[in-house]
């Protein structure tokens, strides 16, 4: 009977399931303004089936000489791409759509194209290309005095004032464009989406989170409402990075997650970068170092994998943040050459940037001087802007030198201090200052030759030796021993239990070529130590070698010997 009434409810399902998927199908005899609008449809919550549909216009336009829909499915062609995050495919496509805008002599389609071309490229970290498409699209807006054309042309530029550092003059224009939006109701619901998502990132900028909820809520309705799986995607990241400017990082894990989610239905491999770097950067002030690293890496691997395509090289403003924070959680982790692998990437990159930076700060002051004289004010910042710019660049070129000099001293110290403590291993010289005295007090003597004895048993591998357990051990007190090992051993007691702890993990990791693969924690633990940090700072101030470092080198050094 459950079998049956399973196959009734499995074949409900299926017919549900059919009907839907049916549903989702255009007639044969679809004419191309019902195709074109069942893209408008679809391409946001199903890009998949949307792109179908493009190739049948294009192919069905082609055939009729409708150059209408050839541009129509170009174009389409094109957001879509965008939405999927394939930026260098976005462009292709937008291409064709210019050619063909040209050819149909229409203003507005033209001035659309150049602003889908512009989002792609800002998207790949392209500041300067993405502005010389956004002018193009406003001159030709300011030619038809073309109201929502301004609104689009002057919020993507606003974008990039944003990027530069211009919060201000960004934050005026996104606000002006929602206000017109909202009294115009204009046919397109994206331009009041846009507006409003700009309005909350532009805050977000300003450390203003509670502001950027407010405008971003708004904003989700709106997307919500019209099924727009790419807006309400963006409106989570900007609620995450909110609750993460608020300090409450669960809750910007939360919203990042829902973005993750959405973001990887839509195939938007580039944009889940912002999203990791939060996470990751949520996970750090957490103190979960590890977990930091694991979603940091996702956006160095999703960049690595986009450059591989050597279309248009990926540069995303959370790349350089991503490089800093991976460098300070492998310091907090112990891990002394990713700490300097990432702190030099991050060196290279920043310059990298501020040159770029320099020529967009020269369009963008050109871009004021010619549109509007009155615009003294916003005139003298930039060119101010520009001469900081170059100042900070020539500093930055003289940190790196710096760095790498540092850098290059460090690593040759670090090899000879290396290279002289494995010949000391292996001559058994491992440095242990001993003091030329007499024993004449029996007493005394007994105490040290049980001292001896603890060390033959390996008992200051023991976690709970201290001085207490020891003075037991050799049958005194805390006092006297303390100063027997003062006078005899000429150290104090930690420094005493310290120095054997390390001249026997150095020569254990030499000999057992299983320990070298332990964590750091677990041979901090191993060697009576509770904390990796305490384990560190010894071994530190004993050999001026981080462990990591020693290991490595040992594994490096040990494995050419074999393979010689």
């Amino acid at each position: 009977m459950i079998r049956k009434v399973v196959t009734f409810w499995s074949y409900i399902v299926f017919i549900v399931f059919a009907s839907n998927t049916f549903a989702q199908e255009m007639p044969e005899n679809a004419s191309s303004k019902e195709i074109l609008e069942f893209i408008i449809q679809q391409k946001h919550s199903n890009p998949d089936l949307a792109k179908k549909y493009t190739q049948i216009l294009l192919e069905k336009s082609r055939n009729t000489n409708d150059t209408e829909g050839v541009f129509n499915a170009h174009f389409q062609n094109a957001r879509i791409a965008t939405i999927e995050g394939n930026y260098s495919l976005a462009i292709h496509y937008c291409d064709s759509a210019i050619v063909t805008a040209k050819k149909l002599n229409n203003d507005v389609s033209l001035a659309e194209s150049y602003l889908t071309k512009g989002t792609a490229i800002i998207n790949l970290g392209d500041n300067k290309r993405a502005l010389a498409s956004y002018l193009k699209a406003l001159d030709i807006a300011n030619q038809r005095n073309d109201i929502q054309l301004k609104i689009k042309a002057k919020a993507n530029i606003a974008k990039i004032k944003r990027r530069m550092g211009f919060f201000d003059e960004a934050l005026e224009i996104y606000k002006h464009n929602a206000q017109l939006a909202d009294q115009y109701q204009f046919e397109d619901p994206l331009i009041a989406i846009n507006s409003y998502m700009g309005v909350g990132g532009t805050f977000l900028r300003l450390q203003l989170p509670d502001s950027t909820l407010h405008y971003s809520k708004i904003g989700l309705q709106k997307s919500l409402a019209i099924n727009d799986d790419e807006g309400v995607s963006y409106f989570y990241i900007d609620f995450g990075i909110a609750y993460f400017i608020k300090g409450d990082f669960e809750v910007a894990i939360e919203y990042l997650t829902k973005a993750e989610k959405i973001t990887k239905g839509l195939n938007n491999q580039k944009r889940l970068t912002e999203i990791y770097y939060y996470i990751g950067k949520s996970y750090y002030e957490l103190k979960s170092y590890q977990k930091a690293v694991e979603f940091l890496k996702k956006v160095e691997t999703i960049v690595a994998t986009k450059n591989t395509e050597k279309v248009d090289s990926f540069n995303p403003p959370e790349l350089l943040g991503t490089y800093r924070t991976l460098a300070n959680s492998y310091e907090q982790l112990q891990q002394n050459e990713y700490y300097l692998a990432y702190t030099q990437k991050y060196i290279e990159l920043n310059k990298y940037n501020e040159t770029r930076q320099i020529e967009v700060i020269k369009d963008l002051y050109e871009t004021v001087r010619k549109e509007n004289d009155d615009l003294s004010s916003l005139t003298s910042k930039l060119r101010n802007r520009l001469v900081y710019v170059i100042m900070f660049t020539f500093f930055v070129l003289g940190l790196c030198g710096f760095f790498l000099f540092k850098f290059i001293k460090v690593r040759k110290q670090n090899k000879v201090i290396f290279e002289k403590l494995v010949s000391q291993i292996e001559a058994k010289k491992v440095p242990k200052k001993k003091a030329n005295f007499t024993i004449e007090d029996k007493k005394v003597q007994a105490i040290l030759e049980r001292l001896d004895k603890l060390e033959q048993s390996l008992f200051y591998l023991n976690s709970n030796c201290t001085l207490q357990t020891i003075s037991k051990k050799v049958k005194t007190n805390t006092t006297y021993l303390s100063k027997i090992i003062t006078t005899y051993k000429q150290k104090k007691f930690y420094e005493y239990i310290n120095e054997l702890r390390i001249e026997y993990v150095l020569k254990r990791l030499k000999e057992d070529s299983k320990f070298r693969n332990y964590s750091i924690k677990h041979i901090a633990e191993e060697i009576g130590y509770k904390s990796t940090n305490s384990f560190t700072k010894y071994f530190k101030a004993y050999t001026k070698l981080y462990p990591s470092y020693y290991i490595k080198n040992l594994e490096n050094t040990l494995g050419n010997d074999t393979s010689n």
